[in-house]
């Protein structure tokens, strides 16, 4: 997603280096946006993108009345979803004497808040897309196969679209869930299956067709008892969206200025457009729980 843009006094070496380090420690952010349907909008085409679902026609069970005659003409039904990009960004100031005393070198660690920043940041608005999109099954209890189960069966029931390869659908749990979840005879971990096919971020196992994937950055509601969220999803239920000509991205920027004459700082930040939303509530079940632990 990032790509780094500096001013021309960092040599090609050390700008790879920053790139590299940078996406690194966001991707390992990213959990929440895993199986996402992920796109770069074109640059310059408006802000606001709308996207037809056409729904599924209803069963033509009934034989044509007259032989060779044609059936009826039926309308084409479909929903509408709108994602519309917007800017984020963060930024830090490193002073010039922090700068040739700190033993930082090259500004790793200060790189490695930034990116751990950009990460979480979009992390959280793609937890906060699934949240408000997603179809709610609130069990009033914690987490087990059984919720497991029946969210399975609801998305089979949907018609949901099921991912390739051995397990059709990801499930992202928080830690309070993964407690509970992980302690049934039937669990799978991910290290039984990670010879055969790369796992994603954030991956701990499979149950009943579902990849588990946990993060710390999960959907929460305070209360007496607090509820979790446990998003259960197929594919292309909802999507992760950028701009091509500003997508999320690392900017180091050093050297004298009209605002900083005698460089007595330089600037590490991040900035882009970014945008998520679910495209289809049917195909993304929330199983809200609570936990055993907090």
């Amino acid at each position: 997603m990032a790509v780094l843009n500096t001013t021309s006094s960092l040599s090609n070496e050390v700008a790879v280096y920053y790139e590299r380090r940078f996406l690194e420690r966001a991707r390992a952010m990213l959990v929440h946006q895993e199986g996402a349907q992920l796109r770069a909008l074109e640059g310059n085409a408006g802000k606001q993108v709308i996207f037809n679902r056409f729904r599924p026609l209803a069963l033509a069970t009934t034989a044509l009345s007259t032989e060779g005659t044609n059936p009826a003409f039926v309308s084409l039904v479909d929903d509408q979803v709108t994602v519309t990009l917007a800017e984020y960004a963060n930024s830090v100031q490193v002073s010039r004497l922090l700068g040739t005393v700190d033993i930082d070198d090259r500004d790793k660690e200060k790189i490695d808040v930034v990116a751990q920043n950009m990460g979480e940041t979009l992390d959280a608005l793609v937890r906060n897309a699934l949240h408000s999109g997603a179809t709610a099954l609130t069990t009033g209890a914690n987490l087990t196969a059984a919720n497991v189960a029946q969210a399975v069966a609801t998305l089979k029931e949907n018609k949901a679209l099921m991912y390739d390869g051995t397990f059709g659908w990801i499930g992202k749990i928080q830690p309070q869930t993964e407690y509970d979840l992980i302690l049934t005879t039937t669990w799978q971990s991910a290290a039984a299956y990670s010879n055969v096919q790369a796992l994603y971020a954030g991956e701990i196992g499979a149950l009943y067709g579902v990849r588990f994937l946990v993060t710390n950055q999960g959907y929460t509601t305070a209360g007496t008892p607090v509820t979790y969220d446990n998003y259960i999803h197929g594919r292309e239920s909802f999507g992760v969206y950028d701009n091509q000509l500003d997508a999320p991205k690392l900017y180091i920027v050093t050297g004298a200025d009209s605002n900083n004459p005698a460089e007595r700082f330089h600037v590490i930040s991040w900035a882009g457009q970014f945008a998520s939303v679910v495209l289809n509530s049917n195909w993304v079940i929330n199983v809200v729980t609570q936990a055993s632990i907090s």
